[in-house]
C-alpha cells in the first residue's frame, strides 16, 4: 500500500499519518545538527528520498541518518549525493541496531505484520528521548481465541502505556523512548483476515492474556 506515497501532497505521508516528515525533521534541525528518521515498510522509499532532497540544501552542515526498511527490494534509485540514506531489505523485527531515531514512521505497514505489539514495542525502544513514533493501526485486527472484543484490551493497554490512539484516524502515536511491557502472548496471525478499513487485505494478530 505504501509504494507510491510521497512525503507531502495528495497521496502522501502527510495525508495518511497527519505529519509531514519534511516539516517535522526541519523543525528538529533547528534544535540539533544530527537528525535521524527510520521509515518502516518504506516501499519505494520515495518519501525518504524526497525529504532528504528537501533538507540537504536547507541544512547543509547537518548530519542526517535516513533509514528505510522493507521486505521487498523495489526502491527508487538514490541520487549519488544522498549518502545519508540507507535502505535495508529485511524484517523490522529482525533488524538489529542500537541507534536512536527522532522520527519513526510506519505508514499502513502494521496492517501486514503478524506480531503488531512486538513491532510497536521495538519502535518505541528505538526513539530518542524526544522522538516520535507514528503509525496507522486498526484495533479491529487484534484477536483472541478466548475473548470477544479483544481490541478493547489493546486499547486500554495502549492508553495505560502512555501511547495515544486516535480511533477516528486509526493512528497510533508515541513520544519519547520507552520500554513497553506487553501483558499479552503472541500466538500467531491470520493472513486470510480480509480487508480492514483501508479496503485492502490485511493480517489479523492473535494474542492471549499472560
Amino acid at each position: 500500500m505504501n509504494r507510491e506515497r510521497n512525503a507531502t501532497g495528495v497521496n502522501s505521508y502527510e495525508r495518511d499519518i497527519w505529519l509531514s516528515p519534511v516539516e517535522f525533521l526541519a523543525d528538529r534541525c533547528q534544535k540539533s545538527n544530527a537528525v535521524a528518521w527510520m521509515d518502516i515498510c518504506c516501499g519505494r522509499a520515495k518519501a525518504l528520498i524526497q525529504t532528504t532532497l528537501h533538507l540537504n540544501p536547507q541544512f547543509p552542515s547537518h548530519h542526517f541518518r535516513m533509514v528505510g526498511v522493507d521486505l521487498v527490494d523495489a526502491y527508487d534509485p538514490i541520487p549519488a549525493d544522498l549518502n545519508s540514506i540507507t535502505l535495508l531489505t529485511e524484517s523490522f523485527r529482525s533488524l538489529s541496531t542500537n541507534f536512536k531515531f527522532d522520527l519513526i514512521t510506519c505508514v499502513h505497514g502494521l496492517h501486514y505484520i503478524g506480531d503488531k505489539l512486538g513491532a510497536i514495542q521495538k519502535a518505541c525502544s528505538l526513539l530518542t528521548p524526544g522522538g516520535t513514533f507514528v503509525a496507522n493501526l486498526d484495533l479491529q485486527n487484534f484477536k483472541s481465541l478466548s475473548q470477544k472484543n479483544f481490541h478493547k484490551h489493546i486499547s486500554t493497554w495502549l492508553h495505560d502505556s502512555g501511547l495515544t490512539y486516535n480511533n477516528k484516524r486509526h493512528l497510533l502515536t508515541a513520544t519519547g523512548n520507552r520500554s513497553l511491557n506487553i501483558p499479552f502472548t503472541y500466538i500467531g496471525a491470520n493472513d486470510q483476515a480480509g480487508p480492514n478499513y483501508t479496503g485492502q487485505e490485511v493480517v489479523d494478530s492473535y494474542y492471549e492474556l499472560q
